[in-house]
């Protein structure tokens, strides 16, 4: 199954706000410029530009850069991240996994492939996690609430197949989480994506945690 990328989920979470076709068309096109140029280098005029509105109307309906950006955050925690778990879930779901080094396989590489094809939105997010703290308990509660829950039984078969460790779900998701992060955060913030080699950071990955993980 082919996931949804991150635009196509803010679009469909924009539609769920009390927003005019104007104000989404701002939102969308501050969301491209703040990934491309920074928020501190987008100017309201180039967001009106994109948009295809007058920069009066930016101004009006949202005062403020900041305000565009906690427009953008709102939905984007309430919808966005919901959406893109429950759809990984399920993909995890569908699929069966005999060995550890199968599921880290595909989980480090998805993640990665999702991140590259997401990254104009990846890096705003990454950003506003160290600046926010709220946007961190936000995300972690959706990752309590929805994907360790889902990832227990896959776990739980594995360990039954002594495939893995008894570790429990949080802290193989913890171990998982650092591995990925560590490499697509300097990727975002850099830009550098051309000189990204998914294949060989899953390998990489899977051999390091498998040495830890697997009894």
């Amino acid at each position: 199954m082919q996931l949804t990328n991150i635009k196509t989920l803010l679009s469909q979470s924009l539609d769920e706000e009390a927003l005019t076709e104007k104000q989404k068309s701002v939102l969308q096109a501050s969301l491209k410029l703040f990934a491309e140029k920074g928020f501190n280098d987008t100017k309201t005029s180039d967001i009106a530009i994109l948009a295809g509105v007058a920069e009066g109307t930016v101004y009006k309906h949202f005062k403020t850069k900041e305000n565009i950006l906690n427009s953008i955050l709102s939905p984007f925690i309430k919808g966005v991240i919901p959406r893109a778990a429950n759809e990984f879930i399920a993909e995890l779901k569908s699929k069966s996994f005999v060995t550890l080094r199968d599921l880290l396989e595909y989980i480090i590489k998805d993640r990665l492939t999702f991140a590259e094809e997401n990254q104009f939105i990846a890096k705003i997010f990454i950003q506003e996690l160290f600046q926010k703290p709220e946007v961190s308990k936000q995300l972690m509660s959706v990752i309590k609430q929805r994907i360790l829950v889902s990832m227990n039984p896959i776990l739980n078969d594995l360990k039954n197949r002594n495939e893995l460790i008894n570790i429990s779900t949080m802290k193989f998701f913890q171990y998982l989480f650092s591995i990925v992060v560590g490499y697509i955060i300097p990727v975002i913030l850099t830009n550098n994506y051309q000189n990204i080699d998914i294949d060989n950071i899953t390998n990489e990955s899977v051999d390091f945690l498998i040495h830890g993980m697997k009894p």
